[in-house]
């Protein structure tokens, strides 16, 4: 006998251990009480205490997603009437499902029939049964009383581009599968979706003997819920299309409406399903596409809209040239279309027919962006960028043999951009690297716009990534990588004077290619001849190809962040100074941030410009010297090449790009390893830069190393900037001239300063310089900025402020240790 499922059973799938959920009762089709619950037993007793046999409430909720645990202050494991505040998309901890639901088609606010209810759950089986068929596992299947709903494990962050996979998921299954008795519900992508607490009756209208209210509840799940891989999700979302209305600009209401299905039938055009959709619309899924007989999957659509215009598409790249009007072309070769009402289609009409395909979307800076195809592949641009004017004008004069005047083509971009705006999703983009869905996407830059998948599980080449990268002008095309372990390689090609720091350049490398994390700077020095720009050039070639590949510092601030915002990783040349807004600047691009100018040829509008970047910068000395900037930066000293080592340059780059397929796929499989690695890690002690210390151990596992190793390494590094920080300040110089012998110092910050210009003076050091505090307060202040790098060098300090004044205390630690050392190796020993 098979075992009866509990009532509740659902319940244990959207409320595990670790999560909270919000359970939202409501009355008359209004929110009436919510509480937060971490507890199963305690949720199902709260709401059986009081709503779920009082025919009162309509329906109980819980949210599909767990919600961050902070908003169980707003009541735990308890349900309070009318609530303040209920959950927001930005309160969700993640998107771990995706929801279809199926809505049987009736009137509103009533219950379905038994007849409408199989016609939702004969939908659902179809759905289920195309994505099993496309790799899906098997997903949680539930009944809601009215219709039925479908979760899939995804697992995502909850983030705009997650959100808007999601969306684009619905959208394509709504197109494929609604019809006139049941639709796909391409609403329910937003992280805070509500679904029933299955086990609860869904009471909507009056119970009717054909129209009962009925118990929501599971109908199946299996043993083991797997996760829809980031691929198999962006499949699904790469079927949908943006079906435009071929509006007709004239309608002859004497006419005959054209008979398509009849067309269709004389044709030999057969369909798989037939309905309405979205209204009064007829919605036709072929068999087979028309364009291409070797399509067999649904991927092309016929829709007659209810104004008598016909859209006719294929999913397929390959046919994405396609439309109505080749269609009835390829059918009847003497189809004119001034016969069928074309005759007075402007410029903006073709124009807007040539983009219907295409998909208009806006940046989180509100910037209006396109996605159209190109040669069988997607690009996206900004729809002010060139490109995409272009693009429109060479397409017009593909179907016309003659360019559009310049107020169509603006008139139409112009309503592109509103469309953006105002209909398009919010979309995060992305320049050469982003994170989706779990996996790191390096964009390759190639003419086919093919992009790399990095996940703990290997390394692929996409020919279709998804849509998350935009390009700029200065991105060059990266090689392919042959993929392997010789990241060992670099050093053929590279020559450090330091071997030991090699462990450092390796996992520079490799985190470069992580998105959206605080790297270091990376400052390359050392003597004339020693290749530093050589070597920055590699760094870039492996990790952000440019075409202008190295820079030299702007001294506009402004032209220095707009490099920064169009480069993944700027380097910068033969630099032997920064100044203090330089040094700043390039401190906010390591750790994230922007600025903001005016717009050109604007009075009012702001141009943002936003970035998380690799910087690197060269110079024959360590060029940067402010404590907060040093702070930010790993050193790497270069080795002077001996004659006998000497190439030409041609033979130099030569050498390189053999090995650099090799290298940039060491890159990205050792990436791919500690991406399974970093989840594991627990270290005891991060230094400022925690990211990219966590991900440098991970890499350094990967590659064969110990954490312990490139911590030592990394924290070498570390003091060795400090050393430099002191050793270029004259105020650091000073004190530690002044603390060598003694222990301890305490005194007034006058009697201080006087202390150190005389030590300054004795040591020739230039007291007028500019960066040597003229006045005792000043000195406080130099103090406190080099304050980490005293301590690193045992020396503490500590002020005071009294009625008198100022009082410093230095302590030497090292010295007072050595001192107390000294002292009991001179104690006699007991047997003495």
């Amino acid at each position: 006998m098979a075992k009866k499922k509990k009532r509740y059973a659902a319940l244990k799938h959207f409320l595990r251990p670790g999560d909270v959920v919000e359970v939202r009762v409501f009355k008359n089709g209004k929110s009436y009480a919510s509480g937060y619950f971490d507890n199963r037993k305690e949720l199902i007793r709260s709401v059986k205490r009081r709503f779920v046999d009082d025919k009162e409430f309509s329906g109980i909720y819980i949210t599909m997603n767990p919600v961050v645990p902070a908003l169980l202050a707003r009541g735990k494991n308890k349900i309070r009437a009318y609530p303040e505040k209920t959950t927001s998309d930005d309160e969700v901890a993640s998107c771990r499902y995706l929801m279809i639901d199926i809505d049987a088609v009736r009137p509103a606010q009533i219950s379905s029939s038994d007849a409408e209810k199989m016609s939702a759950k004969k939908l659902a089986v179809e759905i289920m049964k195309f994505l099993s068929g496309l790799g899906w596992g098997e997903p949680i299947f539930c009944d809601t009383g009215n219709g039925y709903q479908i979760f899939y494990r995804v697992d995502l962050p909850n983030n705009k581009a997650s959100v808007a996979l999601l969306a684009r998921i619905l959208k394509a299954l709504d197109l494929r599968f609604s019809n006139e008795k049941a639709q796909v519900d391409t609403s329910t992508y937003n992280p805070s979706r509500l679904t029933r607490l299955f086990g609860t009756y869904n009471r909507k209208g009056e119970s009717t003997d054909d129209r009962p209210h009925r118990l929501s509840r599971l109908v199946s799940c299996p043993k083991r819920l797997k996760k829809v891989p980031a691929e198999k999700l962006e499949e699904v979302a790469a079927m949908g299309m943006e079906v435009e209305n071929p509006r007709k600009k004239k309608v002859d209401i004497k006419a005959q409406p054209f008979d398509l299905e009849a067309w269709m039938v004389k044709h030999g055009i057969e369909w798989k399903t037939k309905g309405t959709w979205k209204g009064n619309n007829l919605k036709y899924v072929l068999k087979q596409c028309p364009w291409n007989p070797e399509h067999t999957n649904g991927s092309a659509v016929i829709i007659q809209f209810d104004n008598g215009g016909i859209f006719a598409k294929c999913h397929h790249n390959s046919c994405s040239q396609e439309d109505w009007h080749s269609l009835r072309k390829k059918y009847e070769p003497e189809y004119n279309e001034k016969s069928d009402g074309k005759d007075d289609e402007t410029q903006a009409d073709v124009l807007l027919s040539i983009a219907g395909d295409a998909t208009f979307f806006r940046s989180e800076l509100d910037e209006a962006y396109g996605a159209f195809n190109v040669n069988g592949h997607k690009e996206v641009c900004r729809l002010k960028d060139k490109r995409f004017k272009n693009w429109l004008i060479y397409e017009f004069f593909k179907k016309k043999n003659k360019t559009p005047c310049k107020d169509s083509i603006n008139q139409v971009i112009g309503f592109f951009e509103s469309k953006a705006t105002f209909d398009g999703e919010e979309t995060q983009l992305s320049t050469r690297l982003a994170r989706l869905g779990g996996a790191i996407y390096y964009d390759l830059a190639d003419e086919d716009w093919r992009a790399v998948r990095v996940t703990a599980k290997g390394v692929k080449v996409l020919e279709k990534p998804p849509t998350i990268f935009y390009r700029t002008k200065n991105q060059k095309a990266q090689v392919l990588p042959a993929l392997g372990n010789e990241l060992d390689l670099i050093f053929r090609h590279i020559k450090l004077k330091n071997k030991g720091q090699r462990l450092i350049v390796k996992v520079y490398l490799v985190v470069s290619l992580v998105p959206d994390i605080s790297r270091p700077i990376l400052v390359v020095h050392g003597e004339k001849g020693a290749a530093k720009s050589t070597m920055l050039r590699m760094i870039r070639a492996l990790v952000d190809p440019a075409r202008k590949d190295l820079y030299t510092m702007p001294r506009s601030i402004q032209e220095l962040a707009l490099q920064l915002a169009n480069n993944q990783m700027p380097t910068y040349d033969n630099l032997d100074h920064l100044t203090a807004a330089q040094s700043d600047l390039l401190c906010t691009a390591v750790t994230g941030g922007g600025m903001s100018k005016r717009t050109l040829f604007s009075d009012d509008d702001e141009t943002i410009l936003s970035f998380k970047r690799v910087v690197a910068l060269n110079g024959i000395n360590v060029v940067v010297h402010r404590s907060d900037i040093l702070d930010r930066s790993i050193l790497i000293e270069m080795k002077r090449i001996k004659p006998k080592d000497m190439k030409t340059e041609n033979q130099v780059w030569e050498d390189f790009e053999k090995d650099r397929p090799k290298i940039f796929g060491a890159m990205l499989e050792t990436l791919s390893k500690a991406m399974a690695l970093y989840p594991k890690l627990e270290l005891k002690e991060l230094p400022r830069m925690a990211e990219f210390a966590k991900w440098g151990c991970a890499v350094a596992k990967a590659i064969g190393h110990t954490s312990e190793e490139f911590m030592d390494a990394y924290n070498a590094n570390i003091k060795k900037a400090a050393e430099e920080c002191l050793n270029a300040n004259p105020v650091g110089t000073a004190v530690m001239a002044f603390m060598q012998k003694q222990k301890h110092w305490k005194g007034m910050v006058t009697e201080l300063h006087e202390q150190l210009e005389s030590i300054a003076l004795s040591e020739k050091m230039d007291i007028r310089a500019k960066n040597w505090p003229k006045a005792p307060h000043i000195l406080s202040r130099r103090l406190r900025e080099i304050k980490a790098d005293l301590k690193s060098k045992g020396i503490t300090f500590a002020s005071q402020h009294g009625k008198n004044g100022t009082t410093i205390t230095l302590k030497n630690k090292r010295l007072a240790k050595a001192k107390k050392k000294d002292k009991d190796k001179s104690l006699p020993t007991n047997g003495n």
